[in-house]
């Protein structure tokens, strides 16, 4: 999906994104209330966690003004664009 998103295909990127979507659904369902061992844990963690990573760089590429902006109010930063 990043891969897609840096080649600036949209069209990709959405239907990825719907089926990542899901995936993500079902490992939180299956997950849920299932008593994984520690192992499992920091696993689901890891894996939630490069999602969430990926899914901050495709915004920054669907959206650069919004992640400058980001960037500005995450280090303090203030005054006029």
């Amino acid at each position: 999906m990043l891969a897609f998103a840096a080649a600036v295909d949209w069209g990709r990127v959405i239907d990825c994104e719907q089926v990542c979507s899901g995936l993500i659904q079902q490992l939180r369902s299956e997950t849920r209330g299932t008593g994984l061992t520690p192992g499992q844990r920091l696993e689901k963690r890891e894996i939630m966690k490069r999602i969430l990573e990926m899914d901050a760089q495709i915004r920054n590429l669907a959206e650069p003004s919004a992640a400058r902006y980001a960037h500005r109010y995450r280090h303090g930063a203030s005054g006029s664009a």
